[in-house]
């Protein structure tokens, strides 16, 4: 393949065609500095036109569980097995967190407070607008080596960009305390109420027998009577810790058609339906063959009844006591594990020097450029050049 210069003279593609590329942009040195020099000014005035960003920095710790080797003791220890105290890992916490920020209510209530829709004159915007807007310049990031999260914020204030981060981490940890409990500590509420209300009924049994054996003066009943209440107090322990399991595993969002919900159900009523028979039959032993020596209820007479009715239900609460109070201690100890709440290390301080724009590196890039383009364009005008020039030599010959 052949090239002609402007002197006429034919090149072959190789050496002396990159020779003869040189010469041409050395001869358009004029051009391209020109093209530079106009560029480089009109980026300049431009980098000069834009305003001074700055960066605001806070961090924080978010939530966190520690295990422990006592975790998969603790688990086995249990004596309500159901709630899995010790067990794995869970939803991270610091993307709950920011997912619990990014909600609406949470975003609309920055936007007032801090008026983001008028700064960005965004009054007639659609929320999903306004949104993408804050967030274009909020960051919230964690740092998986060292678990620290950040919060960075980006405006032409500094104080401004300083007080969005430092109620952005004050936010997240309200949230982390008021909105987003751990498993754990649902376990040590939920026990904790249940302990109250145990205890409470604990001291109502006992006040009950105290006032009916000042009326009663009885000190000892039959061993019969004895053996058939206890039975039913057993029953009635066994009937609520199955009605406690089927409540928490309902509250942790399980299905009621789930086969271990279904399975617990089935066993209440067995229970019940037991229970029922000692207050129905009118016959010695039920239901057990080893149960020849239980007496029905229906031939105590009233009064020793209701005393030991009354002894039975405070037996039973007493079961359930010991158990709840067992568990409430292991789920405590298991919580004590865990960090609950945001730890913050450094709220955000008004950023003095600039994040950008880098007006340096845009006049350079640009000044970098133009050259491109000015060689390329001197290139351009040799090849367009020759072409014409071989064109006319064709058509008069």
């Amino acid at each position: 393949m052949e090239f002609e210069s402007e002197s006429g003279k034919d090149l072959t593609i190789g050496e002396d065609y990159l020779l003869h590329s040189i010469e041409t942009v050395i001869k358009s040195w004029k051009f391209v500095l020109l093209l530079s020099l106009a560029s480089v000014l009109s980026a300049y005035f431009y980098a000069m036109s834009l305003p001074n960003l700055y960066k605001a920095k806070g961090s924080f710790i978010p939530p966190t569980k520690r295990e422990g080797g006592v975790s998969g003791f603790l688990s086995q220890v249990s004596p309500l097995s159901f709630l899995n105290l010790g067990g794995g890992g869970g939803v991270n916490a610091f993307e709950v967190l920011r997912k619990y920020f990014e909600k609406r209510d949470s975003l609309e209530t920055l936007f007032d407070k801090f008026g983001i829709i008028e700064r960005y004159k965004l009054q007639h915007a659609s929320y999903e607008k306004v949104k993408d807007a804050l967030l274009g310049n909020l960051t919230i990031q964690l740092d998986a080596k060292s678990g620290v999260a950040h919060v960075y914020f980006i405006d032409e204030d500094p104080k401004f960009a300083a007080n969005i981060v430092n109620y952005v981490i004050r936010e997240l940890a309200s949230i982390s305390t008021e909105s987003v409990v751990s498993d754990n500590q649902k376990k040590v509420n939920f026990l904790f109420a249940r302990l109250t209300e145990i205890k409470s009924k604990l001291r109502e049994s006992e006040e009950n027998i105290r006032d009916l054996k000042r009326g009663l003066g009885i000190s000892q009943l039959d061993a019969q009577l004895g053996s058939t209440l206890n039975t039913i107090g057993r029953l009635q322990s066994e009937l609520m810790i199955t009605e406690m399991k089927l409540k928490v595993r309902l509250e942790l969002g399980v299905n009621k058609e789930h086969p271990e919900l279904r399975q617990y159900q089935l066993e209440i009523n067995e229970l019940k339906k037991q229970i029922s028979n000692f207050f129905t039959s009118d016959k010695v032993g039920l239901q057990n063959k080893d149960s020849s020596g239980f007496l029905p209820l229906k031939m105590i007479p009233d009064l020793e009844f209701n005393l030991r009715e009354l002894e039975r239900e405070r037996t039973a609460q007493q079961e359930i006591f010991k158990v709840v109070i067992k568990e409430y201690e292991l789920a405590k100890i298991e919580s004590s594990k865990e960090q609950s709440g945001v730890e913050v290390i450094e709220y955000a301080d008004a950023p003095e020097r600039k994040d950008g724009p880098r007006r340096g590196l845009i006049l350079v890039s640009t000044f970098v450029l133009s050259i491109l383009v000015g060689v390329f364009a001197a290139l351009a005008k040799d090849y367009l050049f020759k072409l014409r020039r071989r064109q006319r030599v064709k058509f008069s010959n």
